[in-house]
């Protein structure tokens, strides 16, 4: 049975595939939607860096990332843990805010980089403001 959907799904693709208008209509859509996002996000890293935390934002440029910097290695948590390389900035980041941020040192960037790349292409734009309110709070218990 499961083959049997299998291949369905495959018929239902290749249909989709073939039909150029529902393909351009729905690319139409998801780059609006991208765009959405990054523009959201960028904001809200703006108005983050305004409000005086240690975040920059790159104005995006298309693609569906934003370059981002967190300056938050050698900051203390709430629980008095210090924050001493940029993976654990992101871990802090991911289990805190549930933000989830790649540093550029995975790229081949020096370890002393303070530069991540946050993708949009999974995020909900109906769940960016808990996102920033959750990473204000974060920041904020960061001494």
């Amino acid at each position: 049975m499961e083959r049997g959907h299998l291949s369905q799904n495959k018929s239902q693709l290749q249909n989709f595939l073939e039909n150029k208008n529902a393909v351009d209509d729905y690319l139409v859509d998801f780059k609006s939607e991208v765009h959405l996002r990054l523009q959201s996000l960028y904001q809200g890293f703006c108005a983050l860096k305004k409000e005086g935390f240690a975040v920059q934002c790159i104005e995006p440029r298309g693609a569906i990332y934003l370059t981002l910097q967190f300056d938050l290695v050698g900051m203390k948590t709430e629980a008095g843990n210090q924050l001493n390389t940029n993976q654990e900035v992101a871990s802090y980041l991911l289990d805190k805010a549930k933000l989830a941020i790649v540093p550029f040192t995975a790229f081949g960037a020096d370890q002393n980089n303070s530069w991540y790349r946050l993708s949009v292409g999974t995020c909900k734009t109906d769940g960016i403001p808990e996102v920033f309110s959750l990473l204000r709070s974060a920041l904020s218990a960061l001494k």
